[in-house]
């Protein structure tokens, strides 16, 4: 429902720009507004044929006294994103390395188990080895018999495949944050890469879903630029834009003929020319006769509605803690929606039959 909100137009350009692949058999297409790079999906023709597949399966239990013992862990915070390595041997190693801001958990743990088995790969290949992770949905990834489409996982699929058949390597998960010191090790070097990194990113190619979310954004201000452009007076008098209906605002999306007038100002009122018939015509309110009938002086001051109204403040002072004296103050949060809606529909302000036919009407309608 909130997507189609979205311009038709920018629509089917943010569709497009989601569902493109790059490929060299096709013209150059127009350049994405992306700061980062997204990930590609790996080839298939990189992975060997399913008969010459080594088992990948991983253990739940730890690993008994390897000569080399990895842990890998992974930490994202408001800082950043990095991935930790620690190896317990004879010369023991510890990484900590950062990733781009705009990456994933899942992506750091890959990255991490991936620098394990690059490390591993210049080690003796005669000695014993382990490699332990928390993430399970990582080593149930490797442990799939199919090709992965996650570019991280393909590429340490490729290096077990190179590993296995010459190497005692066991794969091992252990749970997370339960006092195992590998783990605890390789999450603190993790969270030291998010923190105070030394390096630059060692990684920054974007997940699909960093590349949704910012094509999302990216067309939601388009529209928010038109939209604006087009100077729609009550919307703007509310403080709201599609963007902010999409998200901050989504309770206010009508579901009723009343909530859709509130909306937009185009509702059956004296002061709104919604009639076929051409000015002049008068805005007064037929109930009060003392000022033009807004939605304005529906709400605020209108005294044929002084006792619902009383009714109204003190339902918003209770639930609120304050009385509303603004329209914006109306359309503000799901509670301030609600009780607005119920003013609405008690005051039979908003209906066909809230405005008397003209002399001309009637005379028409004869």
């Amino acid at each position: 429902m909130l997507k189609r909100l979205l311009r038709a137009r920018l629509r089917r350009q943010e569709t497009f720009l989601l569902r493109r692949r790059p490929s060299p058999l096709l013209p150059p297409s127009p350049p994405d507004p992306l700061p980062f790079t997204p990930e590609s999906p790996p080839s298939p023709f990189l992975f060997p044929s399913p008969p010459l597949l080594p088992d990948l399966s991983f253990s739940l239990l730890p690993p008994s006294a390897p000569d080399f013992d990895y842990y890998t862990d992974s930490s994202k915070s408001r800082s950043g994103v990095g991935a930790g390595v620690a190896r317990f041997s004879s010369s023991p190693l510890c990484l900590s390395i950062p990733l781009a801001s705009h990456c994933s958990v899942f992506q750091a743990e890959c990255f991490a188990f991936r620098s394990a088995l690059s490390d591993l790969r210049s080690l003796p290949p005669s000695l014993s080895a382990a490699i332990s992770s928390d993430c399970l949905s990582l080593l149930s990834a490797l442990s799939s018999p199919h090709h992965s489409p996650h570019p991280l996982i393909a590429q340490c699929q490729t290096l077990l495949y190179s590993l296995l058949p010459s190497r005692n390597l066991t794969l091992h998960w252990v749970k997370g944050h339960s006092g195992n010191l590998g783990n605890c090790l390789a999450d603190t070097l993790a969270k030291s890469a998010t923190v105070a990194p030394s390096l630059p990113p060692q990684y920054t190619l974007a997940p699909k879903t960093a590349h949704h979310k910012f094509l999302t954004r990216h067309f939601w201000s388009l529209w928010d630029e038109e939209f604006i452009s087009a100077k729609p007076s009550f919307f703007l008098k509310l403080g709201l834009s599609p963007s902010s209906l999409s998200s901050s605002h989504s309770f206010l999306l009508p579901s009723s003929a009343i909530a859709t007038g509130l909306l937009t100002g185009h509702t059956f009122i004296a002061a709104f020319p919604y009639r076929k018939n051409p000015p002049p015509f008068d805005p007064t309110c037929p109930h009060c006769d003392l000022a033009p009938e807004t939605i304005e002086h529906i709400f605020f001051d209108c005294p044929n509605l002084d006792s619902l109204r009383a009714t109204f403040f003190s339902n918003c002072l209770s639930v609120l803690g304050l009385i509303p004296t603004s329209l914006p103050q109306l359309f503000s949060s799901r509670e301030a929606w609600a009780l607005t809606l119920d003013f609405a529909s008690h005051s039979n302000r908003f209906v066909p039959s809230n405005i008397p036919q003209s002399s001309s009407d009637s005379d028409t309608s004869t």
